[in-house]
């Protein structure tokens, strides 16, 4: 390659449309006509360095771009995740104050579930010794009516015991 050939791409504009490798492949050669006094290869190395450089940095910053549009797509995954948890968070705060209330509830119930238990026991108690009061008068008055009731055949008895006596008497002739 002569260096009409290595200087052509800078005249006409087309360097840009070079690869890095065969931008560095021509900035070499430059080197080695610089090194054989071609004074016109100093420009022109110093244009290939300039694309070479332009290109990387056009490439490193494609690819920080890149990065930063990949963090982006993080960030905004991790606020979605974020925000996901604050709202399962939030959810759980509302069922925790719902159980508690439901455990307070339950606590309250308990409560008067004693003491209707209490209540029912002294109610209970009460009827059982209103049972046994009625079972020991009733008890008592059937005893009572038996000992009338007795009473009241001995005397029968003794009445009809005192009529045939005076039947008897009365039968029998007069002597």
């Amino acid at each position: 390659m002569d260096l009409n050939e290595l200087l052509q791409p800078l005249k006409d504009g087309t360097a840009a449309n070079l690869s890095i490798a065969e931008l560095s492949q021509r900035s070499q050669r430059c080197v080695n006509f610089i090194l054989n006094r071609y004074p016109e290869a100093i420009h022109a190395k110093e244009a290939y360095d300039a694309e070479i450089r332009r290109k990387e940095t056009a490439e490193q910053a494609e690819r920080f771009q890149q990065q930063i549009r990949q963090l982006i797509g993080v960030a905004e995954s991790q606020k979605l995740l974020a925000e996901k948890l604050i709202t399962i968070a939030e959810s759980q705060k509302l069922l925790a104050e719902k159980l508690d209330g439901q455990t307070n509830t339950l606590i309250a119930l308990t409560r008067k579930i004693k003491n209707l238990t209490v209540w029912l026991v002294m109610l209970t108690s009460g009827l059982f010794a209103l049972t046994v009061v009625l079972i020991v008068l009733t008890v008592t008055l059937i005893s009572k009516e038996d000992r009338k009731t007795q009473t009241n055949w001995t005397q029968a008895l003794t009445q009809t015991n005192k009529t045939e006596s005076v039947i008897q008497t009365n039968s029998r002739p007069a002597q």
